[in-house]
């Protein structure tokens, strides 16, 4: 009996090791935590993008108002249109659906990963609150840090001005 003790302990200790161990396919932590950094700058990147691109559409609308009522002589006023017009169109033309597969698909490269893998690794952590709650602790002390540093380089910028 007693030699079966230090097989039970040895047999304990080696499952709950293989427990920590990540599956095959799925992004170990380290990874997970630098791809979800970049999927949640690409999202802020997208917010504004789409914030902007509604802004270009009612300068637009507003601009078309003006026409209606403004009889437009100066050469000013038809660069600006022109100029706005043209931006439009190219918002247009690029919708934040491209936008976001463009920018989403990047971040999957730079890691050398795939949507699918980095969906399943999501799924896979998501069974685990804590590990996950610890990794997205990780990804908020990242992108604060990555706020900070730009903070820095523009107050930089505007105080060489």
């Amino acid at each position: 009996m007693k030699r079966l003790v230090p097989f039970f302990l040895a047999l304990i200790f080696l499952v709950a090791c293989r427990r920590n161990k990540v599956p095959d396919g799925i992004l170990q932590r380290n990874e997970m935590v630098s791809v979800l950094i970049d999927v949640h700058l690409v999202g802020g990147y997208l917010f504004s993008f789409a914030q902007d691109s509604a802004s270009l559409v009612q300068q637009s609308e507003n601009l078309k108002r003006q026409k209606t009522f403004l009889k437009p002589g100066g050469i000013h006023f038809k660069q600006q249109s022109d100029r706005l017009e043209q931006q439009v169109d190219s918002v247009k033309a690029q919708s934040v659906k491209q936008q976001a597969d463009i920018f989403y698909n990047a971040v999957y490269k730079k890691h050398h990963t795939s949507k699918t893998q980095f969906e399943e690794s999501l799924r896979y952590y998501s069974k685990q609150p804590k590990l996950l709650d610890d990794m997205y602790s990780q990804v908020s002390l990242d992108l604060e840090k990555k706020q900070k540093q730009e903070a820095a380089i523009l107050n930089r910028k505007n105080n060489t001005n």
